[in-house]
């Protein structure tokens, strides 16, 4: 090869270079855009999902109370319903103090009927409260 080939043929690369360069530089700034495209993107879809949770939290109301009144609630299993009501005091000592005297028969029977037990209806436990009293609501998940 003489020395015009050679420059011609140098030529040739410099231009192909060039335009590889040129074309890697086009392929780079593409890139560069779309990953700034897909971070305001990312960036809108934020802003607008916390608009939403603010609307939804502004939305959303506490809901009613699910109890009647006059319901309790069980604090062992958590049930909510009118409770069974049990007589302090056994029956047969009640009955033992009638046959023996009156007056301590007429006493404890006042007592038991005074000292009435609320037991829940669905376990037997002792420790049901009034849905709508601090203790109830609580039980419920409510605030107090």
């Amino acid at each position: 090869m003489d020395n015009g080939d050679q420059e011609a043929e140098k030529a040739r690369r410099d231009t192909r270079e060039r335009a590889i360069r040129a074309a890697a530089e086009r392929v780079a700034q593409r890139v560069v855009a779309e990953e700034s495209e897909r971070v305001r993107q990312v960036a809108v879809a934020q802003a607008l999902a916390q608009q939403r949770a603010q609307v939804v939290a502004e939305s959303v109301k506490p809901a009613a109370p699910t109890y009647q009144p006059g319901d309790y609630v069980c604090l062992k299993c958590g049930a909510l319903a009118a409770p069974l009501r049990r007589s302090a005091g056994s029956d047969a000592f009640e009955w033992l103090l009638w046959l023996c005297l009156i007056v301590p028969g007429y006493f404890y029977h006042a007592w038991r009927k005074r000292a009435e037990l609320r037991i829940c209806a669905s376990c037997k436990s002792l420790e049901v409260v009034p849905a709508e009293s601090a203790r109830g609501r609580v039980a419920l998940g409510e605030r107090p």
